[in-house]
């Protein structure tokens, strides 16, 4: 049994920490590496949606299970329409021109950023036009498909077709379904999840929802069977694995068929991102909605999987650095004096979150320039934002605010001096490109606690009443570097 305890951790307000703690004692007290119902190993699924709830613990809980595709089938009358007929014609004209690539990437709309015109895969696209991998490679958008697309000869839609598809294999395969539990000593997990701040009717992780989920997913697994047996890629690569229904019935499929199942590291996977740290128990054979190898920016991450994977012989481990930074950045800096990029992230408290009242002044003090770049799903709007400032008095000649659909960050990066986060993974994209990032929340620091080096990464508590000081001390030293130095863009072929 794992000897982490929970005693002392405060139940309304959790750290990162805490939540680690939390949940590396519940996977040591019980037989999780076991738990599978209808053929799904699910103690991935429980974990990760643990880890989301307790880290929104202190809001209102909305649980949603990141289905990417409604399941339409219990909202629109199935009816042979023209409609519903051209899509299915649709659906076997795409499935007749499908053949057989090495390559299957699997990503969304909010990996996407505007280049040339058209929305471009940060990370996939970068690989694929390098390396003129287009015959070899198929992009699956899970999501809703940006217009006009990068790549577009190469890009299945998958949300255009995957509805239908759903409601034929539930038509098919509705019938006479038994559900097949292995959960020893599930009820005394469930018990105990009482103690946290976790609304468990509607987290849904009691027998009956599972059994649902599993057997949803279920239906999905089927589907990519036909997808994954036409097109009969070597390595299929995720832009994360977890969180996504579909996702998951795609890397069970592709698991089943020994194809080879990739994660590309997308964001931070810090020792306290629970998709990526501390697995202390894992099925012989692994888990079947897990990836088998981890493609990853940097020693640091690779370090942080590796502490758990390396005991498992089927799992691996690759540097292969940041193919989007690589693709986009120059060779030389042209920063400003004065400018700041400030990563915004999906808080609703701007003024708490964001802009304090130390934030605030250094704006009014017309020092600086603030590039704000808005996040990818972000739940305020540019609008919502400039109004903001403006009653706060911020002149808006010293400030402006970026779409990160719009421009690629690397370039936005190499035009300012200091990046600033509370917790965003752009900070690992800053560090690779030499830009020093200021982390000003507690959480971003005990997220990148392993990177703060005072020459790169620094951290000043954005509450504190020495932040102004320690902030103007830190930007008047910062010096400006002169080179970057950039790795070859991996090929994914190898």
């Amino acid at each position: 049994m794992n000897n982490t305890n929970t005693e002392h951790i405060n139940t309304t307000n959790y750290s990162h920490t805490d939540i680690r703690n939390i949940i590396v004692c519940l996977e040591g007290k019980y037989p999780v590496e076991k738990w599978n119902v209808n053929g799904v190993y699910i103690w991935p699924h429980i974990r990760i949606k643990l880890f989301i709830v307790l880290l929104n613990s202190d809001k209102p809980l909305v649980i949603n299970d990141r289905a990417t595709s409604r399941d339409v089938a219990s909202k629109v009358k199935f009816t042979l329409s023209l409609k519903w007929l051209q899509s299915l014609w649709q659906l076997t004209l795409l499935f007749f021109k499908l053949r057989e690539k090495p390559l299957l990437f699997f990503g969304s709309h909010f990996h996407r950023v505007k280049y040339k015109e058209y929305y471009f895969n940060k990370y996939f696209d970068a690989m694929i036009e390098t390396h003129s991998l287009q015959e070899q490679s198929y992009i699956v958008e899970f999501q809703k498909a940006l217009n006009p697309i990068y790549n577009s000869k190469i890009v299945l839609n998958l949300n255009s077709y995957l509805p239908l598809l759903k409601k034929l294999e539930k038509l098919i395969n509705n019938n006479n379904t038994i559900t097949r539990f292995l959960l020893e000593d599930y009820n005394e997990f469930y018990e105990e999840l009482a103690q946290f701040n976790i609304n468990r009717d509607q987290l849904k992780l009691d027998q009956n929802s599972l059994s649902k989920w599993t057997l949803k997913v279920n239906r999905t697994v089927k589907i990519f069977d036909y997808l994954f047996k036409k097109i009969k890629p070597q390595k299929i690569i995720f832009l994360s694995y977890y969180g996504f229904d579909d996702i998951a019935a795609a890397m069970i499929s592709a698991n089943t068929l020994g194809i080879k199942t990739i994660d590309m590291q997308h964001g931070p996977q810090t020792n306290v991102h629970m998709a990526y740290s501390k697995w202390t128990k894992i099925p012989t054979q692994g888990y079947n909605t897990m990836p088998k190898e981890y493609w990853v920016w940097d020693d640091i991450s690779k370090n942080n999987i590796n502490e758990w994977a390396k005991d498992h012989s089927d799992l691996n481990v690759k540097v292969v650095g940041n193919p989007y930074i690589n693709f986009f950045a120059s060779s030389s800096k042209f920063s400003s004096e004065n400018k700041i990029l400030y990563s915004l992230q999906t808080f609703n408290d701007i003024e708490n979150q964001f802009f304090t009242p130390a934030i605030l002044k250094l704006m009014r003090s017309n020092t600086y320039y603030w590039v704000l770049r808005m996040h990818p799903r972000s739940t305020f709007n540019a609008t919502y934002l400039r109004e903001f400032l403006k009653s706060k008095s911020i002149d808006e000649t010293t400030f402006e605010i970026q779409d990160s659909y719009q421009k690629p960050l690397p370039e936005e990066l190499l035009k300012v001096k200091l990046h600033i986060t509370n917790f965003s993974g752009c900070l690992l994209e800053a560090r690779s490109l030499m830009v020093p990032t200021l982390v000003i929340d507690q959480t971003g620091f005990e997220m990148f606690e392993t990177y703060l080096d005072h020459k790169l990464v620094y951290f000043n508590d954005k509450h504190s009443k020495l932040f102004e000081t320690n902030f103007i001390a830190l930007f008047n030293q910062l010096k400006h570097n002169t080179l970057v130095q950039h790795s070859i863009i991996y090929n994914p072929l190898n």
